[in-house]
């Protein structure tokens, strides 16, 4: 079995293996080294360090004895050649990153990659040791996974975010949920969400256009509405998920490492934008203009509440508008963009604005439901809408609590009571007493 702990020669010696900038990974602890891609491989607290030393990776417990570019990899650094940083066999050219190579006081840093030539099986892995070597003395060895490079990219939450804008005004405007994107490969992936011709309106707050290794991203919108006449907009999306070269050895040396640059693509939630007046109902009366009624499908009143509510017509169009209400429901007044109407109302509407209806209505009786049915007229016939209202009992107005020290009248007739008859005996007293000692 491999051995899960370095065995240092130096106990202090520790490393740190990554691909370059990412976090580092890890199979039951072992560290991961991903075929075909730049790793950074730093040794720190070395002690005695001279101006050579050599990286040497194979697989398994021993150096095979017939070395070649599937089980052997060496790298040195010597301060005295024109280039310090050099492969050692004759198969490595290319597999170490000089400009990304660092030598400090105290370590060392290998930028280096081992090309691909790992069996086409999925989650495929071999078990490798790498050797660090400092003046001919090994100070450092440890085992690590080599992997296959693999890339998976999958979505999760929900399939719809929604908005809610207010027609013909600019505001930003939150998501009622978040896109969630999962990297389920072992490289890192860069990632694009494309909304079309939304994508100009559009932010993403808290979120990173890169996904690292086995981890996810939850991707917030926002809304940079425009100026819109009420309409629901409803626009698919898609996002791309591709590992970039910088990530991956030169084509000529990565083995098939170079399909990871393939992209991967998938949908993403459907963004349903309502532009509107909230908890109303858009209804389109003319597809191609856009001419379209918002109104208030259902509502709460107490027995005797009066209220005004509205209803809107937008869009290129024109429309006769009449109401009537049931029983429980009286009609006090009507208005048409705040001057007072009466039925039947011809409407001409533009894109430009909205036009609104107001009706002052009282509710009358509780435990019996108001209507209001609206009759939309246009040249494609007319079409009726309907609020229901439920009507609950009167608004209860509370007492007034007595006043701290306020007498009931019960009381005062008590207490004057109580005073005549102690004053009767005081006169009785007064009178009679005073005969009986005479």
């Amino acid at each position: 079995m491999m051995i899960n702990t370095p065995l240092h020669a130096n106990e202090d010696v520790t490393v740190d293996i990554s691909i370059i900038g990412q976090h580092p990974q890890f199979d039951n602890g072992r560290p991961i080294i991903v075929a075909g891609v730049w790793h950074t491989i730093s040794f720190n607290e070395l002690t005695d360090f001279t101006n050579e030393a050599t990286l040497t990776m194979y697989q398994g417990l021993t150096i095979p004895t017939d070395k070649d570019n599937t089980n052997y990899y060496k790298w040195e650094y010597n301060s005295a050649n024109d280039n310090p940083w050099q492969a050692i066999n004759s198969y490595a050219e290319g597999t170490i990153k000089n400009s990304r190579c660092q030598k400090f006081s105290d370590g060392i840093t290998f930028c280096i990659g081992i090309p691909d030539y790992l069996p086409d099986v999925i989650s495929y892995s071999e078990q490798w040791m790498l050797e660090l070597t400092v003046s001919k003395n090994t100070v450092f060895k440890e085992s690590f996974s080599l992997e296959k490079p693999t890339k998976g990219f999958a979505k999760s939450h929900g399939d719809y975010i929604s908005f809610s804008v207010d027609p013909f005004s600019q505001m930003k405007a939150s998501a009622s949920d978040y896109v969630t994107l999962k990297n389920t490969g072992n490289v890192p992936l860069n990632i694009s969400i494309n909304y079309k011709q939304l994508d100009n309106l559009l932010t993403y707050s808290d979120s990173s256009s890169q996904i690292s290794a086995h981890s996810k991203q939850n991707y917030k919108l926002v809304l940079n509405s425009l100026s819109w006449k009420p309409q629901q907009i409803q626009q698919k999306g898609t996002a791309t998920a591709s590992v970039s070269s910088y990530y991956l050895l030169d084509q000529d040396v990565s083995g098939t490492a170079i399909s990871l640059q393939t992209a991967l693509v998938l949908d993403v939630p459907t963004i349903n934008i309502f532009v509107g007046h909230n908890n109303f109902e858009i209804t389109t009366l003319d597809p191609v203009t856009g001419f379209s009624f918002q109104h208030q499908r259902m509502i709460s009143m107490h027995e005797g509440e009066t209220r005004t509510l509205n209803a809107y017509l937008s869009g290129d169009g024109s429309a006769t508008i009449s109401v009537n209400t049931n029983d429980n429901i009286t009609l006090l007044q009507i208005t048409k963009n705040g001057e007072q109407t009466e039925f039947p109302i011809t409407i001409i509407s533009s894109n430009a604005e909205e036009q609104v209806i107001s009706l002052k209505i009282k509710a009358l009786s509780e435990n019996k439901d108001g209507i209001i049915l609206y009759s939309v007229e246009t040249e494609d016939g007319t079409k009726t809408f309907t609020t229901h209202i439920n009507v609950g009992p009167p608004t209860i107005t509370e007492k007034p609590s007595p006043i701290v020290g306020v007498t009931s009248p019960v009381t005062l007739v008590v207490l004057l009571a109580l005073i005549l008859a102690a004053g009767y005996m005081l006169y009785n007293h007064l009178v009679y007493g005073r005969g009986e000692r005479r």
